[in-house]
């Protein structure tokens, strides 16, 4: 299992280190685009590892996220926002996309908004290592060689 543990992290050091040399607004528009794709990831996730409250209709996504941030508190440990507030503007960003308000491009230049994205994109690597059978010490224990 640590074998595993140190290849998935050597992996994903390599991909940050490529992606840390690609700033321009193109790959933002791309993230932005994959953001979407993140959202039905998590909704995915979120039905595998807690079944009964994703069938639920009195728990909706904007729960769904507080509940999973607050799972991995280590995501939101070097910011002053509270899982609700995130929880809430990742939602609002969902809503702004899907209904047209927003397009992609419109997030290049929002620092906001591109923070968010990375944070679901994060909660979704620890709910991922999670349904393949890691604990939440060894999530914890992963998250800082994720930047």
């Amino acid at each position: 299992m640590s074998s595993l543990f140190n290849f998935i992290r050597r992996q994903l050091k390599d991909v940050l280190q490529i992606q840390r040399k690609q700033h321009n607004s193109v790959i933002w528009v791309e993230y932005a685009k994959d953001f979407v794709h993140n959202k039905i990831a998590f909704e995915y996730l979120f039905d595998k590892l807690e079944h009964k409250k994703a069938q639920n209709l009195q728990f909706p996504l904007k729960k769904e996220l507080e509940y999973m941030f607050n799972e991995y508190p280590q995501l939101l440990s070097q910011t002053n926002l509270s899982a609700e507030k995130v929880s809430n503007q990742i939602k609002e960003i969902r809503r702004t996309i899907a209904h047209g308000y927003a397009y992609y491009y419109d997030f290049k230049n929002d620092r906001s908004s591109k923070y968010l994205m990375i944070l679901l994109d994060k909660l979704i690597r620890c709910m991922s290592l999670k349904l393949i059978g890691f604990s939440n010490d060894d999530i914890s224990n992963f998250m800082p060689f994720y930047p």
